[in-house]
């Protein structure tokens, strides 16, 4: 017990002195802006990429051909994946200059990409234990392993501030 409450002591102290920062001046403030938005919205980004979330398959089938097995049938499947990448933007303005090339800008996405699935199926059946007929059960599972290169060239619409909406094709 002491030593959680040492542990939650010592991170609120942490959290408290993360936040103790300068705060720096109006001008430099005017500065930083003027500076973020004249000298970087024309110019092309690069970075990386990665994701990290849930695979949720959805299937109807028995078996795989070339593949005898005795399952009824195999109905989802479910597992992590993860996906990472380049991506390369460069703003519409670079290309075009009107009234609404300041407001899209174009990407493409380059990755790999994991989609593995662990199928599994339940199976109700009798079974004769010790010369008695029980309720029983037999699992069959099928592990899965997806994993694909991809591109996506994407375009982008500044909606608000620092929202955007992408539109875009992924070709894996």
């Amino acid at each position: 017990m002491k030593k959680c409450v040492v542990i939650a002591l010592i991170a609120a102290f942490a959290a408290s002195c993360a936040w103790a920062q300068v705060q720096p001046s109006k001008k430099s403030k005017q500065k930083k802006r003027l500076l973020t938005e004249d000298s970087t919205r024309n110019r092309i980004s690069y970075g990386v990429f990665a994701n990290f979330g849930p695979n949720v398959h959805s299937s109807n089938f028995g078996n795989l051909p070339g593949c005898p097995n005795c399952s009824p049938s195999f109905s989802g499947g479910s597992s992590l994946g993860f996906s990472a990448g380049l991506v390369l933007s460069a703003p519409m303005e670079l290309f075009a200059k009107n009234d609404y090339s300041k407001y899209f800008s174009f990407s493409l996405y380059a990755g790999y990409n994991q989609n593995n699935a662990d199928f599994r199926t339940i199976e109700k059946t009798n079974v004769i234990l010790d010369g008695t007929s029980v309720d029983g059960e037999f699992e069959h599972t099928l592990k899965t392993q997806l994993s694909y290169i991809f591109v996506a060239p994407t375009v982008s619409y500044n909606v608000w501030d620092k929202l955007f909406a992408n539109f875009g094709v992924g070709i894996g």
